[in-house]
């Protein structure tokens, strides 16, 4: 539905891949159908973990659609590889995003919201690099195995 809302000449400017897991047949066969009215949607389906990390390297942006996930494993791991995220409001993971510093940010079950951000992701493509690295630092100083330990070691004192 974010891709509808985009100006036909920016839809045709980016290619579109959704991934996951098939858990609810009804809502897959429904966005398979919406996908079907596009040339650049791919539906990809669940992908194993090794298949992901070698898929990310395509991907310039995340676009992370749960809007209950406590934290995002998609958005973390997508940050630890320099890569922009676009969470929604609801998204614990949107704790750590500084809305066009190091992700986006879009209002939960609002198309409108998300297509503005996608919008804004195909017609600022350079600042991408940078917000990528933005994205990069935040997985460092929030996300990283010596943080975690340090948090850890916290608790436990």
């Amino acid at each position: 539905k974010a891709i509808e809302e985009l100006e036909k000449n920016l839809q045709n400017k980016a290619n579109f891949f959704i991934i996951g897991k098939d858990v609810d047949k009804q809502y897959y066969d429904y966005i398979y159908n919406l996908a079907e009215n596009f040339r650049n949607i791919s539906v990809i389906g669940e992908l194993s973990r090794e298949d992901m990390k070698e898929f990310a390297k395509k991907i310039d942006v995340f676009v992370v659609t749960s809007k209950e996930e406590t934290m995002s494993l998609v958005a973390t791991e997508a940050m630890m590889q320099g890569k922009v995220c676009i969470v929604c409001k609801n998204a614990g993971i949107a704790f750590y995003i500084k809305d066009y510093i190091n992700g986006l940010i879009y209002d939960t079950n609002n198309a409108k919201s998300l297509s503005q951000k996608l919008r804004y992701c195909i017609l600022n493509s350079k600042t991408l690099l940078d917000m990528g690295e933005c994205a990069r630092k935040t997985y460092v100083q929030e996300f990283s195995l010596v943080k975690f330990q340090e948090r850890i070691e916290k608790i436990f004192k």
